[in-house]
């Protein structure tokens, strides 16, 4: 099955360290992009300064990213 294969559901919980390595990012740009005003990356809160995130979630995002940003592209060009 492909890594990226829509049809799956893949619960798995990963630390922000687990995330940025699976992004290929810094744990610095995973905050970033947790916080951004449009499209954030998803996360859940499980303390008072604790995230997980959920793979699922984070393929999802990716690929709402990679539209909005094709999007944008052909809006400017």
């Amino acid at each position: 099955m492909n890594r990226l294969d829509e049809t799956s559901t893949d619960r798995t919980v990963m630390t922000p360290a687990q995330a940025a390595e699976f992004l290929s990012i810094s744990v610095k740009t995973l905050h970033r992009l947790r916080t951004q005003a449009e499209n954030p990356l998803p996360a859940r809160l499980i303390g008072p300064r604790s995230y997980r995130f959920l793979r699922d979630e984070v393929l999802d995002w990716m690929h709402r990213e990679d539209a909005r940003l094709r999007a944008a592209g052909e809006e400017n060009g």
